[in-house]
């Protein structure tokens, strides 16, 4: 009888396990991924970025980033809807293989970024305590975003965590079905969270 539980208690906890294994797995995806709203840039690097820009591509851009005849707007309505659900890798690259006009591909990375911090700021995006990095890969993990979608993004987080309790709940009750001693530490499936953003075990 004791082999029994101890062998049900082992099986418990590896399955228990792997539902906080896949749990955290969605937290951190969620995390990951950011926008150009979770202050992405710091204020030093967007003062950086604003003599190259005025420098670099203020002649067809304009000074305070509307554009001209021959080149795109780099901030209001118009930049904000053409890049809206794009990550910051797709507008950087664009910057770094075709301007400036003369010379694409002339910048430096770390000079495409301190311009893009500076265009970040003219948009109204806020500043934080790290600088724009200019890998690929980083920027791919930042999303631009024309509005604000943060209670957006904790409803999907909340629907996935909710996605996750049945499961839960499905193992504990099976588990129960054995007697397991382990039992009287999850009373009830009422134990799971209804909101999906707290795990309480009684």
């Amino acid at each position: 009888m004791i082999e029994d539980n101890m062998k049900i208690a082992t099986a418990t906890a590896a399955i228990l396990g792997l539902a906080v294994t896949a749990l955290y797995s969605t937290l951190h995806a969620q995390e990951e991924s950011r926008s150009v709203r979770d202050g992405v840039y710091t204020e030093a690097q967007a003062k950086r970025g604003e003599p190259l820009y005025k420098r670099e591509c203020a002649s067809c851009h304009g000074d305070s980033l509307t554009g001209g005849e021959s080149a795109p707007p780099f901030a209001g309505g118009a930049f904000l809807a053409n890049w809206n659900g794009l990550t910051l890798a797709d507008l950087f690259e664009r910057i770094r293989k075709t301007m400036p006009l003369d010379k694409p591909g002339k910048l430096s990375r770390e000079v495409n970024a301190d311009i893009l911090a500076y265009v970040l700021g003219v948009n109204g995006f806020p500043a934080g305590k790290t600088e724009l990095q200019h890998t690929a890969n980083q920027l791919k993990q930042i999303r631009v975003e024309a509005t604000n979608s943060e209670s957006g993004n904790k409803k999907k987080v909340s629907r996935r965590l909710r996605g996750l309790n049945p499961t839960l709940s499905a193992i504990i009750s099976r588990l129960h079905v054995f007697a397991n001693p382990l039992w009287n530490l999850y009373p009830s499936s009422a134990a799971l969270p209804r909101n999906g953003s707290t795990w309480i075990f009684a």
